[in-house]
C-alpha cells in the first residue's frame, strides 16, 4: 500500500514539475511579407512543417495604440484592413504556444513600413435628379428608316402624338436599329425617356436597349445593355425612364433597339429625349479618415 502511494506521489510531483517547465517554444515562422491593399495590408508567412504552435500574434500600431490580432495556426495569412493611406505601418508576426496561462512565443518577424493603398473615390447615379440634353433633328441619324412616314425629327420634336418608323416598305434589315447622336463636346448620357407610338398595337415596341460610345463616330464600344423582356403594357400617354447604370461620356451615342415585341423587324416610337443622371461624389478615404 505505501509502494503504491509512493508511486502516485512521483508521478504527482513529476507532473507537477513538467507543468511548471512551461509551454514548449514554438518553431519559428518565416518568410513574413506584406502586400498593400485597398484601405488595408495583407500579410503573409510561410508556416514550419511541423506546426509546433497554438496561434499566431500579429501586432501593429494605430492611434499610437498597439492593435493585437490572433489568427488560426492552420493559416498562413491575415488581411489587415481598416488602414488609411496616409500612414505607413508596420507589422509583427509571431507564434505562440500556451498552457494553463503560461505562454511562450517563437521568433518574431517583422515587416513594414507598408502604406496600404487609397480608397476610390464613389460615384452614385440619381435617377430622379435628371438633366435634359439639347439633341435635335441634324444632331441624329437613325437605321434603319422608312422613307414614306415616321420621319427621324420626330422623334426628338418633343411631341408625343408624333412618331418615328424603321424601314418596313424598302430596305428592311433585322435589329438592331438605332438612333445615333453627335454633340459638338463630349456629353455625359446616363438616361433615355420615351413615348411609344400612339396606336393600340404592341408589335415593334422595344423590349430591349444598348448603349454605344465614340470618339469619332466611326469605332464604336458597347457600354451597357439592359434587361431582356422591358415591358410594352405601359399607356402610350405614359412616358418611360430607362437609365443606364452610369453617366458615359463621349461625343457620339447610338441608342441601339436590340429587341422589339412579337419580334418585328421594325421599331416604332413616339418621342424619346436624354438625360444626365444627378452625381453623388463621395471620397471614401476621407470617410475612413473621418471614423479612424
Amino acid at each position: 500500500m505505501k509502494k503504491l502511494l509512493y508511486i502516485m506521489l512521483a508521478g504527482l510531483f513529476f507532473a507537477c514539475t513538467k507543468e511548471e517547465a512551461g509551454p514548449a517554444t514554438p518553431s519559428d515562422l518565416s518568410n513574413l511579407t506584406g502586400e498593400p491593399r485597398v484601405g488595408g495590408v495583407l500579410l503573409k508567412w510561410n508556416k514550419p512543417a511541423d506546426s509546433n504552435f497554438l496561434y499566431v500574434e500579429v501586432r501593429y500600431q494605430r492611434n499610437d495604440e498597439t492593435r493585437t490580432v490572433k489568427v488560426s495556426r492552420f493559416t498562413d495569412s491575415v488581411l489587415i484592413d481598416g488602414l488609411l493611406n496616409k500612414y505607413e505601418y508596420s507589422f509583427e508576426v509571431q507564434a505562440f504556444n500556451a498552457i494553463s496561462g503560461s505562454h511562450a512565443g517563437g521568433k518574431v518577424l517583422a515587416v513594414g513600413p507598408i502604406r496600404p493603398v487609397r480608397r476610390p473615390v464613389a460615384v452614385a447615379y440619381l435617377q430622379d435628379q435628371l438633366t435634359k440634353l439639347t439633341v435635335t433633328d441634324p444632331m441624329i441619324e437613325t437605321y434603319t428608316q422608312e422613307t414614306s412616314e415616321g420621319y427621324k425629327q420626330n422623334l426628338v420634336d418633343g411631341d408625343r402624338l408624333t412618331y418615328w418608323h424603321t424601314a418596313w416598305s424598302a430596305n428592311v434589315a433585322p435589329l438592331p436599329h438605332w438612333v445615333k447622336i453627335s454633340f459638338a463636346e463630349a456629353a455625359k448620357l446616363g438616361a433615355i425617356k420615351y413615348y411609344f407610338r400612339n396606336n393600340n398595337t404592341q408589335s415593334g415596341r422595344p423590349t430591349q436597349f444598348s448603349v454605344e460610345t465614340s470618339e469619332d463616330g466611326l469605332t464604336w464600344t458597347k457600354q451597357w445593355t439592359s434587361q431582356a423582356g422591358l415591358s410594352v403594357t405601359t399607356p402610350v400617354t405614359e412616358e418611360r425612364l430607362l437609365a443606364f447604370d452610369k453617366n458615359y461620356s463621349a461625343k457620339f451615342f447610338r441608342i441601339n433597339i436590340e429587341a422589339s415585341f412579337n419580334n418585328t423587324t421594325w421599331i416604332a416610337l413616339g418621342d424619346m429625349s436624354f438625360h444626365a443622371m444627378g452625381e453623388k461624389i463621395t471620397d471614401l478615404e476621407t470617410v475612413a479618415e473621418d471614423n479612424y
